[in-house]
């Protein structure tokens, strides 16, 4: 009681109000006190808790292969609750094997939900189309994201080192499996410049580990350098995906019956590449990219991308303005998936539905 000073006005209130006794004062002020703590009481929130009315402390979790156990979730759940003030987890599950679409993954999510609900605790959920992605490639197995790799090499050069392996890609979402590689194109650079080899030059290995290349002498001769264009297939939705969209929003609409409170896309983008990307000679690629880009006003899009990665004297500014398209429309495609993923999460869940995004669309770590 001293904290509200009952203690130093005792005096005062018996003067004022003589019929009020100090020890009836103090039984009606801890009656205050019980009764302002009831609701906190009643749902087991005494703590530190922001009210509802502002944003919550927010902490990320990440079920993995024993969330799937029986009661899985509870032991965390109860951690969260008992042992901090966070009042939101986004959540994202960690196990290939679960995938999002599963019914036996939205099944536990939902009773995880229902838990976490009793324990005062709110639910953002990871529903990003990458933990679906082995049953995207199942519905779209034309749909998968490629990556361009150029690569020079000095001539003369032994033939069998004339090849070009896939960059090895993984992030916070997994591994991503290389599916195929594939030889795009070749061409030497000779005294009078940079020009395709049409003829004499093959693929002698075109794998999910490296695409491997043969020239005849007759390919080479004069040539001082020659520069290979290698594509490999990964396990991951194209960006550019003409069935992006509704694939995504089917993953939502499947989790309608859950009281989520929040939704997740996890750090959307492309692969992180840990080199220059670009200026490294590797490009995002795919047919329905390389269709946009020439759409919106570019050349035959491999082509583009040895002159963005090369330059050409004489031809700076063909190269500026295929730079800024390509890196416009990989701007433009992955602002427009966030939006729509915010939209479809209001439409889904509500419009006080929270959606944490976290956005890391280029290369990483040099790039935008």
């Amino acid at each position: 009681t001293r904290g509200y000073g009952v203690d130093e006005d005792v005096e005062i209130m018996d003067v004022a109000f003589p019929h009020i006794t100090t020890a009836l004062f103090r039984k009606f002020l801890l009656a205050f006190v019980l009764l302002s703590a009831l609701p906190q009481l009643l749902i087991g929130q005494m703590n530190n808790r922001l009210p509802p009315n502002l944003p919550p402390e927010i902490h990320a979790w990440f079920g993995g292969t024993d969330f799937f156990a029986p009661e899985g979730y509870r032991a965390s759940l109860d951690n969260f609750a008992d042992h901090s003030n966070f009042g939101m987890l986004t959540t994202s599950i960690r196990s290939p094997a679960h995938e999002m679409v599963l019914p036996d993954t939205h099944d536990q999510v939902k009773r995880a939900v229902a838990y976490a609900h009793l324990r005062g605790i709110q639910i953002a959920l990871d529903l990003d189309i990458r933990l679906s992605r082995a049953a995207f490639q199942a519905s779209h197995p034309n749909q998968q994201q490629w990556m361009l790799r150029f690569r020079s090499f000095a001539l003369p050069l032994s033939i069998d080192r004339i090849h070009i392996e896939p960059a090895p890609e993984q992030d916070h979402m997994g591994q991503y499996q290389v599916l195929q590689g594939r030889l795009m194109r070749v061409w030497i650079r000779d005294r009078s410049g940079v020009q395709q080899v049409k003829e004499g030059c093959h693929a002698s290995v075109e794998s999910n580990q490296r695409v491997a290349v043969i020239c005849s002498p007759e390919a080479l001769r004069g040539a001082t350098e020659l520069i290979v264009a290698a594509a490999f297939e990964y396990q991951y939705p194209d960006v550019v995906a003409p069935d992006f969209f509704t694939f995504q929003n089917e993953i939502l609409a499947q989790y309608r019956d859950i009281p989520l409170d929040g939704t997740m896309k996890d750090e959307w983008g492309f692969p992180p590449v840990y080199n220059q990307g670009a200026k490294d000679g590797d490009f995002w690629y795919s047919t329905n990219f390389a269709a946009k880009y020439t759409k919106a006003g570019g050349g035959e899009f491999v082509d583009d991308c040895l002159l963005m990665w090369l330059g050409a004297s004489g031809d700076q500014a063909r190269r500026i303005a295929a730079v800024n398209r390509y890196m416009r429309l990989i701007l433009d495609r992955n602002a427009a998936i966030e939006q729509n993923f915010y939209a479809a999460s209001k439409r889904d869940f509500g419009p006080r539905t929270f959606v944490a995004v976290h956005a890391t669309w280029g290369f990483m770590p040099y790039g935008d």
